[in-house]
């Protein structure tokens, strides 16, 4: 039976096994007619209608910014190099009585099967020439065969026995020397087993960490302890602007975004200049997503604009934000088709956050991604992308390799690939 779209009943051939529409388009009218929402706001309204040219100066503070607390560490713990030793000790004994206890079994295999060297080959070849013998100067007689038989059986017993007595002689001396074998290798395995059973002892007895009242060790003895050359001194270095200590980092303070919700269990708390890559197959719902995080920004943070490559200002992009809600004053939409375009009318410092639909009609390649970075280095970065038929983001992989990040869209789900963020959720786009 043929799967039809569940709004306009169209042919759901090519589609993914679980989706249910045809087209991004039937699924928002479905959800819009569902939802039994209202015509889209009177352009009268000037709760909705109220526009704000983007000025030419700096932009106003941004809300909902939190100060990105330093992570406190632990006091580091010194390791102690005794116990560190002890522990290599343990180990090494823990493998000599490995590999003892193989050749333990190695050579009682090797015992038994000596033991059971058993030849019954001649007695058999006996029997059976015996017969033959008599068969070929008799006819028919079975007794004269059996007797034959008989005695072919005996002289190759006889032969056997006086084999066998070397046999025996030979296989004594073998197993007189596995045993003697088994006796030296039981003597170094008890050595070994006291030598075990001493290391681990003093191994559960010695402190892990180095404690006050222990004296640390000198870094020369350490590397000796581990078998390390002690290391040439050197002059220490000049810290600048561009070299800083660990501790100076440890001191510096970031600014995150405040996301709550569902907006932080998808990309946490980022930074206030970040860069998201949405990507995903057409129909998928990438644009709702972008238009819904757009409006999210607007309404809690600060001034958003949309750039519109692919659609320009249509009825198609307009449905969208009216299925959304997306009215703000702080949220602005750019008819702009080119990256030069984008260089030509936007300046840095205009706007929060920045988004680009898309890179790829727009012809936006890694490298020219790094200079729209650069001119919007202050604000958060917002750029989608198609994918390809395996799934991954067209284009070069160095814009995912290079953005903080990275959320795929499949049949109206989002959900996270990469994230420096914590953040590692998914997001129902229509739900």
């Amino acid at each position: 039976m043929k799967r039809k779209c569940k709004y306009c009943d169209g042919s759901m051939e090519g589609k993914m096994p679980r989706a249910k529409f045809c087209s991004g388009t039937c699924r928002a009218n479905y959800f819009y007619a569902k939802g039994g929402r209202s015509t889209p706001p009177n352009s009268n309204d000037k709760e909705h209608n109220e526009e704000s040219s983007p000025s030419k100066k700096p932009v106003q503070a941004l809300k909902g910014v939190i100060d990105d607390q330093p992570i406190t560490p632990q006091p580091e713990k010194q390791p102690n190099p005794v116990y560190q030793k002890l522990g290599k000790l343990v180990k090494r004994c823990e493998s000599i009585r490995a590999k003892l206890l193989q050749q333990k079994e190695h050579l009682l295999r090797k015992r038994q099967e000596v033991q059971k060297t058993h030849s019954w080959l001649l007695p058999t070849v006996g029997m059976l020439s015996g017969t033959a013998i008599a068969q070929k100067f008799t006819k028919n007689g079975w007794l004269q065969l059996f007797i034959g038989g008989g005695l072919g059986l005996a002289a190759g017993y006889l032969t056997n026995y006086y084999n066998n007595e070397k046999a025996e002689q030979e296989r004594a001396i073998k197993i007189k020397q596995l045993d003697n074998q088994l006796k030296a290798l039981a003597i170094e395995e008890k050595a070994n087993e006291d030598e075990l059973g001493h290391y681990t002892l003093e191994w559960f007895k010695t402190p892990r960490f180095l404690t006050p009242e222990t004296k640390p060790i000198e870094e020369s003895q350490e590397q000796q302890l581990n078998g390390e050359p002690p290391l040439v001194p050197i002059e220490p270095p000049n810290l600048n602007e561009k070299i800083i200590s660990s501790g100076q980092l440890k001191q510096m303070n970031f600014k995150s975004l405040n996301f709550t919700g569902k907006w932080e269990t998808l990309v946490g708390k980022p930074s206030i200049n970040f860069h998201a890559v949405i990507h995903g197959k057409p129909g998928q719902g990438k644009s709702h997503l972008s238009v819904q995080f757009a409006k999210y920004l607007a309404f809690n943070f600060g001034r958003v604009i949309y750039i519109s490559s692919e659609e320009g200002l249509s009825k198609t992009l307009r449905d969208k934000f009216v299925f959304n809600n997306a009215f703000h004053k702080g949220l602005h939409i750019a008819d702009l088709h080119s990256f030069e375009e984008v260089m030509e009318e936007l300046e840095s410092n205009t706007y929060h956050f920045v988004f680009v639909d898309s890179l790829d009609d727009m012809g936006i390649d890694a490298a020219k991604l790094k200079i729209l970075r650069e001119r919007f280095k202050n604000s958060g970065l917002i750029t989608i992308s198609q994918s390809t038929k395996s799934g991954r983001a067209r284009g070069s992989q160095q814009i995912i390799h290079d953005c903080d990040i990275a959320i795929k869209v499949e049949d109206g789900i989002a959900f996270i690939v990469k994230n420096r963020f914590e953040g590692n959720g998914e997001y129902e786009i229509f739900g």
